[in-house]
């Protein structure tokens, strides 16, 4: 047996759909990786009597659909795709002249100033961005792993763990998994490669339950090196 049938067999999973697609998912990059850590932990659920500002989330994500309307609106409104060619080609052309005439510079100028839309979009962007951020913080503090055991692969051997920090802030920098144990349709895994010394990459992925089984969903870095 490889190293993910037998750590199947040690966690009673070898019939889980999550568990196998996300070790066949992940031990692929393992494959020449000598010692891997493996971490479940419980994805504590949190009591939304006790989450403030629930009741003010649709308002919250309504103005952020608004804030993305008004950037693609602004965007589309200032010059289309086609128009720029069309100006780009004007430009390309004026300068394929000898000279270059104090009215065709002025046109230049002009032209330019219809994509010149920076200033008023990063407006639009940095109200979007603080749309977002508000409605980030008020959601509950998730940042703390409550680890429920530990296994460790060295070689062809996989063993679990007995002792080790059941309360982290921070998953380490390494050849790792992170697997959430909950029992609901989305469940996320953090996932950290280090084939050599500060040559690697951490994420924090979420696995979604569809019809047609277990889905990586989303996607991001939570450490490089």
């Amino acid at each position: 047996m490889n190293r993910k049938e037998i750590l199947l067999n040690k966690l009673n999973k070898r019939n889980s759909a999550f568990y196998t697609t996300v070790f066949n998912h992940y031990m692929r990059w393992f494959e020449k990786i000598n010692e891997v850590d493996i971490f479940f932990f419980s994805d504590e659920a949190y009591s939304v009597d006790n989450f403030k500002e629930k009741e003010f989330y649709k308002k919250k994500l309504a103005r952020i659909e608004k804030s993305i309307d008004l950037i693609k609106d602004y965007i589309e409104s200032t010059l289309s795709k086609s128009e720029f060619k069309k100006m780009k080609q004007e430009i390309i052309q004026v300068l394929s002249k000898n000279t270059i005439s104090q009215s065709e510079i002025k046109y230049i100028e002009l032209l330019f100033k219809d994509v010149d839309f920076h200033k008023k979009l990063i407006q639009h962007v940095e109200k979007n961005k603080i749309f977002v951020q508000d409605a980030l913080n008020a959601l509950p503090d998730s940042n703390e792993l409550s680890l429920v055991s530990y296994y460790r692969m060295e070689a062809s051997n996989v063993y679990k763990v007995e002792n080790f920090t059941e309360k982290i802030k921070r998953i380490r920098v390494g050849n790792n998994l992170y697997v959430s144990t909950s029992k609901r349709s989305t469940k996320v895994v953090f996932f950290g490669f280090l084939p050599f010394k500060l040559c690697g990459r951490g994420t924090m992925d979420i696995w979604k339950k569809t019809n047609e089984g277990w889905k990586l969903e989303k996607s991001k870095m939570v450490w490089i090196s």
